[in-house]
């Protein structure tokens, strides 16, 4: 298949895209409208093959959803609303019909947060990856930065912890594929949801954010690192992170701490931020879950008893 009947296979059925997007694929460049009153964000993201994910694992359809979803969490981050975003594939020759469905995959998110690909390029090569950039804008002066955390502060999260983790680690117990714990860790898994959302809601209620990050690395790795951008301590209350019933289920039969796994889980794609304390009851009654605190002294992460924390996430070296 020619190269340009390949892209005009895999990009028609991206319909009508945000309106801010005045062209998008077919020349060599696409073009969106800006807005003087808000600030452009952009970001990059790549997926690959035996890194990021696995064919026995997941469907094509599948590789796409959480390969898009991990790329648009990053706009969640800052408190952004996605605009548009393009794709550099390289690709296996014999990888052409999984290329096919992993673009399917990429239609929900993309109608549903109203962000459509607007340009990529697609060339040969040893093994599969996926290299997203996402255009998305904010409210001028109102980003939402890893360094804003202050002392007095709340730490919320926006949903349960340690799904994905678990969901690797319950290969082990050799699963049929229909338990009602594996099918509640898949569905994290498989199907992540970037929060934006969530984050809409917050900025729409009127909720100062003063830091945030996705965990995509891990709690106890995306809150070393908000603690380290803001120059403060952050206590968390281990008792009072989400964890789902299959994470406890996984733990007891593998004889692993639940809150240890939700510590370490990557790619989970929830919101991790801090909000002044006037905030919280109005946070809390949102949905989010209110997990610990922000304090002076030395920078880092730690426990209501004073235990250090390290960094137990996802490390890519």
């Amino acid at each position: 298949m020619r190269e340009d009947d390949l892209i005009r296979k895999l990009t028609e059925r991206f319909g009508s895209p945000h309106p801010r997007v005045r062209l998008g694929v077919g020349d060599d460049c696409s073009i969106l409208k800006q807005n003087p009153g808000r600030d452009l964000l952009i970001s990059v993201d790549t997926a690959v093959e035996g890194v990021h994910f696995d064919f026995n694992l997941l469907k094509p359809q599948e590789v796409g959803h959480r390969a898009l979803a991990g790329a648009l969490s990053d706009i969640a981050a800052m408190g952004g609303e996605p605009l548009a975003f393009l794709l550099n594939v390289q690709v296996p020759r014999n990888y052409l019909d999984k290329l096919e469905g992993i673009y399917e995959g990429f239609l929900p998110l993309s109608e549903r947060f109203c962000t459509a690909l607007v340009g990529g390029n697609v060339s040969r090569g040893q093994e599969l990856a996926l290299t997203f950039v996402v255009l998305g804008e904010v409210p001028r002066k109102s980003k939402w930065l890893r360094s804003g955390a202050d002392e007095g502060q709340v730490v919320f999260v926006s949903g349960d912890l340690g799904r994905v983790k678990a969901f690797f680690m319950a290969q082990k117990l050799s699963p049929r594929g229909n338990e009602w714990w594996y099918m509640r860790l898949r569905e994290k898994f498989a199907h992540p949801v970037p929060r934006i959302e969530e984050a809409a809601r917050l900025r729409a209620e009127g909720v100062e954010v003063a830091a945030a990050i996705d965990i995509s690395d891990g709690l106890s790795t995306d809150a070393h690192r908000i603690a380290m951008a803001s120059g403060v301590r952050i206590i968390l209350d281990l008792d009072a992170i989400p964890i789902d019933d299959s994470v406890r289920f996984v733990g007891e039969n593998l004889n692993r701490d639940p809150v240890e796994i939700a510590l370490g889980s990557g790619e989970e794609y929830e919101l991790l931020f801090t909000v002044p304390e006037r905030y919280a009851p109005l946070v809390e009654k949102m949905g989010f879950y209110r997990i610990g605190r922000v304090e002076l002294g030395p920078e880092g992460v730690y426990d209501s008893e004073g235990n250090e924390i390290p960094p137990t996430g996802w490390q890519h070296f």
